[in-house]
């Protein structure tokens, strides 16, 4: 039974120390130089312990001024760039509150300051310090990189591109043409380049002393048309183009008996013989089949005007009054699809 009580206690001290925490903010971020940093660390104790012992380990380009307990005066033991304070019964006792202390920035170089502190109490287990613990210093103020010509700009063969910066001797641009998450799209800005595609392009600006970065994103459209065909009967087709309001309005001719217009870009279409109609529109950014395809049989229109070949999955075509596999997937047409997950993409 004694047992039973004994570690009882003990799990019970280990359960309230574990609700113990220290956490460390500062006063700002980032900080330049001379400049003057507060840092709080916020103690909340679960239990009063007989003594707790917090430590902080400076990083190198700070100079400690003084520290205070719930705004008095409270000095740390020091050696090196170790900061040491014990609360003890005898002495500042330990209770919940802000040890603060303040730091001045000695450096003028662009830096990143990592802090580390652990607190322990009489309970005889150390803990790291929570919170804030990366400091940026002398961090520049990065212009934000400048695309010409600007955001929305609509062309129709090709555009010649630029990207512009304050062409500082420590910065880089980097592009990405696509996907920006991949690091295989990216490349060096090496000076303008032409597009021949809608695209989106990010920009980055990369300062290598201070290891910080910038972005900018800017998108261009790019015009085109495209002949949109049927035969006689039912026809499954879909635009491959982004169509204005006057383009729509095209289809309304008198060889079209049925349209339903509400299950665009994919649609079905009944005329009274063959025909064909020329439309104009912007390219889409995402090109190729839908991102948001999911694995399941599904009505889908490949985006653009470049045809397909179905690597992977079921696709089958309205041709001839009936449904008929088919792996090549033709622009202004829709399709009944099942595509594998591993399928799905641009």
């Amino acid at each position: 039974m004694y047992k039973l009580v004994l570690c009882f206690l003990l799990l019970a001290l280990q359960i309230s120390y574990a609700e113990t925490r220290v956490r460390r903010s500062f006063s700002k971020n980032p900080v330049y130089a001379a400049d003057t940093l507060r840092v709080s660390l916020h103690i909340d104790l679960d239990s009063v312990p007989a003594a707790l012992i917090i430590n902080e380990y400076l990083p190198e380009g700070l100079v400690f001024m003084q520290a205070s307990w719930n705004n008095k005066v409270f000095q740390p033991l020091r050696q090196g760039n170790q900061l040491k304070w014990l609360f003890a019964a005898l002495g500042t006792q330990p209770s919940s509150g802000i040890l603060s202390y303040s730091l001045q920035l000695d450096e003028s170089r662009p830096l990143r300051l990592e802090f580390f502190g652990t607190f322990e109490s009489s309970l005889g287990r150390m803990l790291p310090i929570d919170g804030d613990w990366e400091l940026l210093a002398n961090m520049p103020k990065l212009e934000t990189p400048a695309f010409f010509p600007e955001s929305g700009t609509v062309f129709e063969e090709e555009l010649l591109v630029s990207i512009q910066s304050s062409g500082a001797a420590d910065e880089e641009i980097y592009f990405c043409l696509g996907d920006w998450r991949y690091w295989q799209n990216w490349q060096p800005y090496q000076g303008p380049f032409y597009i021949r595609h809608s695209e989106q392009v990010t920009a980055e600006l990369w300062h290598e002393a201070s290891q910080s970065n910038i972005e900018a994103r800017s998108e261009y459209w790019r015009r085109c048309a495209y002949s949109l065909q049927w035969q006689s009967g039912w026809n499954l087709l879909g635009l491959p183009l982004i169509l204005p309001a006057n383009e729509w309005e095209k289809l309304a001719g008198e060889e079209i008996r049925e349209l339903d217009c509400e299950a665009a870009p994919a649609f079905w279409l009944y005329a009274s013989k063959a025909g064909s109609l020329r439309l104009c529109g912007l390219e889409p950014i995402m090109r190729g089949l839908p991102a948001s395809a999911k694995p399941q049989w599904q009505l889908i229109t490949p985006q653009g005007l470049e045809a397909l070949h179905a690597a992977s999955g079921l696709f089958y075509e309205w041709r001839q009054q009936a449904f008929r596999r088919t792996e090549l997937l033709l622009p202004g047409k829709s399709y009944y699809a099942w595509i594998p997950q591993s399928g799905i993409g641009h």
